[in-house]
């Protein structure tokens, strides 16, 4: 027994122990572990209040989703008939002052020329002229001059073998 109340005093300190900084009576005891309950609750419910907030954030961002969501589904839905054909052709209309084409013009096959050599009427330009490096409008002048003079030569051939259209 000895053995045991010195390991384990009832009163008084051991025998060569130092004191605790912490030795309090019950009611400093008692005060302590209120403090710590309270504030171990405070801690509680501050995190149920940051569960609760973040739910309701989230409920919130959900419905903002959907709302977005319908948003693009109309938006998308504008997109399409903004660009539909007959919205186009109106607002070409009213807007540029444009017009459907009302005639096309055919030719009979036989008439065209079986294949126009542009190379060759380019050359044949650049030969009459003397002119090595012509501009593009002059290049385009004499290749619809060349077609249009072996249109005409082809006109006073003859008949033809059916309606082609003309190239636009």
């Amino acid at each position: 027994m000895a053995a045991v109340s010195r390991l384990f005093p009832i009163g008084g300190q051991a025998a060569g122990r130092l004191p605790w900084p912490l030795d309090l009576p019950p009611i400093g005891l008692v005060c302590a572990s209120i403090v710590c309950i309270v504030v171990a609750a405070l801690l509680y419910l501050t995190q149920v209040s940051r569960v609760a907030t973040s739910g309701y954030d989230l409920a919130h961002l959900e419905y903002r989703r959907e709302q977005l969501k319908r948003e693009h589904q109309q938006l998308l839905f504008e997109l399409a008939s903004l660009q539909s054909i007959g919205h186009v052709d109106q607002a070409a209309a009213r807007e540029l002052g444009m017009a459907q084409a009302h005639t096309e013009t055919f030719l009979p096959a036989a008439t065209l020329p079986a294949a126009l050599d542009i190379e060759a009427a380019i050359q044949a330009e650049e030969q009459e002229t003397g002119d090595i490096h012509p501009t593009w409008r002059q290049r385009l002048g004499a290749l619809i001059a060349r077609v249009q003079s072996k249109l005409d030569r082809t006109d006073n051939a003859g008949p033809s073998a059916g309606p082609a259209r003309l190239p636009s």
